[in-house]
């Protein structure tokens, strides 16, 4: 892993993009969804903006938040979700508490913060991606020129096998 200068904002976006996640379903499923969301609070910074790259690059296709079922503003948005065919006691609270009527309209608007906030994590991630090829191309260039105990190796392998 390779730590990059934009990790930090990348975790900061994720996490407010986590906050639009809103957990639905049976219990067990809501509980699988919390549990992706805490992923990120205890992973190392490098891990976590590893997580929220691969999270982001699907996301432009998704609008996901967390991999697989569970978030009701992704499985809304993308149609796999009506709001009429699931139960009021499968729905988040905050959604239960609302009338009828108003519960697509909040959806909706976590959905469109959402995509906001991955437009911006977007553009971090695609900086990050180059900072890290730049860095790898930089580390096999440096393995090229140094002296080391696996260039040795390499060398007397390489000889042997020629012969």
């Amino acid at each position: 892993m390779i730590e990059t200068p934009y990790d930090d904002d990348i975790i900061i976006l994720q996490k407010s993009i986590n906050k639009t996640v809103m957990p639905y379903g049976p219990p067990p499923m809501q509980r699988q969804v919390e549990g992706k969301i805490g992923q990120l609070a205890s992973a190392a910074p490098t891990s976590a903006s590893d997580m929220a790259s691969f999270i982001n690059k699907r996301a432009k296709a998704s609008n996901e938040a967390v991999t697989g079922d569970g978030d009701l503003v992704a499985d809304y948005a993308s149609g796999r979700a009506q709001l009429d065919a699931i139960r009021d006691d499968e729905l988040p609270p905050a959604i239960r508490a609302l009338p009828k009527p108003q519960r697509g309209a909040v959806i909706e608007r976590q959905a469109g913060e959402r995509k906001a906030l991955n437009g911006m994590l977007s553009e971090l991630v695609a900086k990050r991606d180059a900072y890290i090829a730049d860095r790898r191309a930089a580390n096999k260039v440096q393995s090229r020129t140094a002296s080391s105990f696996d260039q040795a190796v390499e060398a007397t392998l390489q000889a042997q096998i020629k012969k």
